[in-house]
């Protein structure tokens, strides 16, 4: 079974969005989590962290209308926690991150769109 049912895929994207979103500005006002700005590994770790949220947040849902809604969720969070981390004391907010965050969602839509190709050339079906 490649597609789970409805209901699993809400409820587990679900929970993985909730924990992310209740997590995310936390950790992000946390001076010792800060990731290492050496050679833009930040930029990395904002991207692939919105990538996944997003590529989770989209898969859950099937509309159009709620996948506009899920990523303009995350680019807000996304710009949430860089206010949060401009009023941090040990912190600063970024407009260079907020950029690699809306790369990651724009990562995200990329490789959902490739995902059934790729699913199809590692996984071809049986007659």
């Amino acid at each position: 079974m490649l597609n789970p049912p409805t209901v699993i895929r809400h409820s587990t994207g679900g929970l993985i969005l909730a924990v992310a979103i209740l997590l995310l500005p936390w950790m992000a006002v946390q001076p010792q989590l800060a990731p290492p700005g050496e050679g833009g590994a930040d930029k990395y770790l904002h991207m692939f962290c919105f990538a996944g949220l997003a590529f989770v947040g989209l898969w859950t849902v099937r509309t159009f209308v709620a996948r506009v809604v899920v990523l303009a969720s995350l680019l807000l969070l996304g710009a949430g926690i860089e206010w949060l981390q401009a009023s941090a004391p040990g912190r600063q907010g970024s407009w260079g991150d907020l950029a690699a965050d809306a790369g990651g969602l724009l990562l995200a839509l990329i490789l959902l769109r490739c995902w059934p190709m790729a699913r199809n050339m590692l996984i071809p079906e049986v007659d």
